[in-house]
């Protein structure tokens, strides 16, 4: 997926970003907070939307072949093509890395004393956001919780490490299992991560968002009509974690499978669809049998039927109820 053409009539909104002199993938703080400096100038002036990327000073989440690359920068090369900006936030006593090992998307410098008041404006301000959480510190957290109350729980996606590494899982740790878009960062592709699902639809959003002419979309922003005008669509989203599900179950990872139609259900609750939420209930409740998680059957059995009963789907409340009977005659 490429982001779209920008009109030509939106050429005065991207100037300030075309002012930056540096190249992409400097890593210097000077450059990168040049840089994040017109992105910023550009959403003061025409509210040109921009992604913020968040991550953990200090500790880095290599991705791409050999493990050489940042998704950070990845984001930042390809969508500033399109007038998409990717801010990310710097921490000014780093020293930066070189070469490809180093941070080069654009940058806010901000110091300790100023960096939840920071954030917070930036996570009011970014259309979407990206956070990398290897692993759930204070810092971390508190950017979760941020995001939630600013209403940007459906613009966040949540990166976290593989099951089995040497990070602690954080699948099912809050706030992070109450995200509807949280990825293992195995999960990702090591070439065009920008397109894959978990991404897709809130890049399709800010590309649309970056198409309108300037004093239109200013308008819109200050009037609070912009998620009127483009919903968040979770277009592919539960989709892509289903079929990531029966991928997994195919080669035997039945618990990786489990986590996805997790996932899956986590966007079914947020579209509020009832159907959906007990079908995969009932998925969830198979494979918490397979791994001989009891419990954990009997209370998605009792969701499945619970929701199915709102859709109105009668053989799916009585296939569950009998699969619910006869595990409760079994105990």
């Amino acid at each position: 997926m490429s982001p779209r053409q920008r009109k030509t009539n939106n050429e005065s909104s991207r100037q300030p970003l075309e002012k930056a002199t540096n190249r992409l993938g400097v890593t210097s703080t000077e450059s990168r907070t040049q840089r994040g400096k017109a992105i910023l100038e550009a959403w003061d002036k025409s509210r040109q939307p921009f992604i913020l990327y968040l991550r953990k000073f200090n500790l880095t989440m290599y991705h791409g072949p050999d493990s050489r690359m940042l998704l950070e920068n990845h984001f930042s090369s390809t969508l500033s093509l399109h007038s998409i900006g990717v801010l990310t936030v710097v921490d000014p006593a780093e020293v930066p890395l070189p070469g490809a090992y180093g941070h080069g998307a654009p940058a806010l410098a901000v110091a300790d004393d100023q960096w939840q008041s920071a954030v917070s404006e930036l996570i009011s301000k970014a259309e979407m956001i990206v956070s990398e959480v290897p692993l759930l510190g204070r810092g971390a957290a508190l950017e979760l919780e941020m995001c939630i109350e600013a209403g940007k729980i459906d613009q966040t996606v949540v990166i976290i490490p593989p099951p089995g590494g040497v990070f602690e899982a954080l699948d099912d740790v809050p706030p992070i299992n109450s995200f509807p878009r949280v990825i293992h960062l195995d999960e990702l592709p090591e070439l065009h991560a920008v397109s894959h699902f978990v991404f897709r639809d809130l890049v399709d959003r800010v590309s649309a968002i970056a198409d309108l002419e300037a004093s239109n979309r200013l308008a819109m922003v200050d009037a609070g009509r912009l998620r009127e005008r483009f919903p968040v669509t979770f277009a592919g989203l539960r989709e892509g974690y289903e079929k990531a599900a029966a991928d997994y179950e195919t080669v035997g990872q039945l618990r990786r499978s489990s986590r996805s139609y997790f996932r899956a259900l986590v966007v079914a609750a947020a579209q509020q669809n009832d159907a959906a939420i007990a079908a995969i209930s009932e998925e969830v409740a198979r494979l918490a049998l397979a791994l001989g998680d009891r419990a954990a059957a009997v209370n998605y059995l009792k969701g499945g039927i619970k929701f199915a009963g709102q859709n109105v789907d009668k053989p799916r409340i009585q296939r569950l109820k009998e699969q619910l009977r006869q595990l409760e005659a079994t105990e």
